[in-house]
């Protein structure tokens, strides 16, 4: 368990206590402003005490439309005037 703190449309960065080991493969859901997005992944990068990148997998049209969607109202309401 952890916290997604950077997302693009090829993967995300999980902010964790417990990274895994290089190349291992999970299973990840991610649910931000009433998004829910699940699918598998492989960890590319590992930092101790700190968290670990993970590139998605194959993804259907739906999941991948999901996560443009997401990412478009992430963008949004961080340009949007407070």
């Amino acid at each position: 368990m952890g916290e997604v703190t950077n997302i693009s449309l090829h993967g995300c960065y999980v902010k964790t206590t417990a990274a895994l080991a290089l190349d291992a493969e999970v299973s990840l859901a991610v649910e931000s402003l009433g998004f829910r997005i699940r699918t598998q992944a492989k960890v590319r990068a590992t930092y101790s005490s700190t968290g670990m990148g993970l590139c998605f997998g194959e993804m259907d049209a739906e999941q991948h439309a999901q996560v443009g969607l997401l990412l478009k109202a992430l963008w949004a309401r961080r340009t949007s005037p407070s």
